[in-house]
């Protein structure tokens, strides 16, 4: 198949683009960003504008993967996560029915929900809804748990606040929520492995790593990698919101009121969904090192 990966410059989008290519699919990265920092030299890229997406940025391919995602909105831009997770969904379902594509594959969140704390959980779930209700296409939604890899934007980034430390003391906002973080290469393959398989039509894909842990034990394990005797300090919820508020305003948002919204709810799966094989423990000594 030829398929084209919405959003595929970046961290997952270069791992899908790999896997794609290594089973014998033409892929099509189609990025806002004419000059993308990463780009799998197999891939075409097309540049779109999220406004003026259309039918003929699909030109010659048979399916749509799209991975376009926000965890924060830039300031005064109060309709970014809405922008980004429903209107462009909504301009991609109609172009790939203009254009006559079918298969339709979908990155949502776990526990999207309209009824989530967060502006994150909530568009995130309007986006898919829309797919999955749309007509003539045949939509698969993949909702992970974070995401962790080589060049993740997860515990890199608790790498890269560690080492800016001049005391080891990291105090950390909703050090309680679990996660159970997927590996990028476990995800990817689940995508490549139901772009064929009828059976996960009209289906929401949970994905979660083997392993649950706490904010906090996650932090402490990146400052052990790192070789850093750091202490983390769970801030009171109060505290964690004001951060969160404060933060809004910091360029590049290591944290945000809408983040701490999300965090109140716990990102595990059910004991009856599917669990990715691989832990944090296979792969993050592998890139996170002191």
């Amino acid at each position: 198949m030829h398929i084209a990966i919405v959003g595929g410059s970046g961290f997952v989008g270069n791992v899908l683009a790999d896997m794609l290519l290594g089973r014998g699919h033409e892929v099509t990265i189609l990025s806002r960003n004419p000059t993308p920092r990463q780009l799998h030299p197999g891939a075409q890229l097309r540049v779109y504008e999220p406004h003026n997406f259309s039918e003929l940025l699909l030109k010659d391919c048979t399916g749509v993967i799209n991975l376009v995602g926000i965890l924060n909105k830039r300031m005064l831009h109060s309709d970014d996560f809405d922008a980004a997770h429903v209107v462009l969904v909504k301009h991609i379902i109609r172009s790939c029915q203009a254009a006559g594509i079918r298969r339709y594959l979908h990155m949502s969140a776990l526990h999207a929900n309209a009824e989530g704390p967060s502006e994150y959980l909530k568009t995130k779930y309007a986006g898919e809804a829309a797919a999955l209700q749309a007509e003539n296409l045949d939509v698969t939604s993949f909702r992970p748990s974070v995401i962790f890899g080589p060049r993740d934007s997860f515990l890199n980034r608790f790498a890269r606040l560690m080492k800016l430390l001049i005391i080891p003391i990291f105090p950390l906002a909703c050090a309680n929520t679990r996660f159970a973080p997927v590996y990028v290469n476990d995800l990817a393959e689940r995508i490549v492995n139901s772009i064929d398989d009828t059976q996960t039509i009209g289906q929401c894909i949970n994905l979660c790593g083997p392993k649950q842990y706490t904010l906090e034990q996650i932090v402490s394990y990146v400052g052990q990698l790192l070789g850093k005797n750091m202490r983390v300090i769970s801030l009171p919820d109060g505290i964690a919101q004001l951060q969160g508020r404060v933060l809004d305003f910091v360029p590049g948002k290591p944290f945000s009121y809408d983040n701490y919204l999300s965090l109140q709810v716990d990102s595990v799966c059910a004991q009856s969904d599917s669990l990715c094989a691989t832990s944090m423990e296979d792969i993050a000594p592998q890139y996170i090192k002191s």
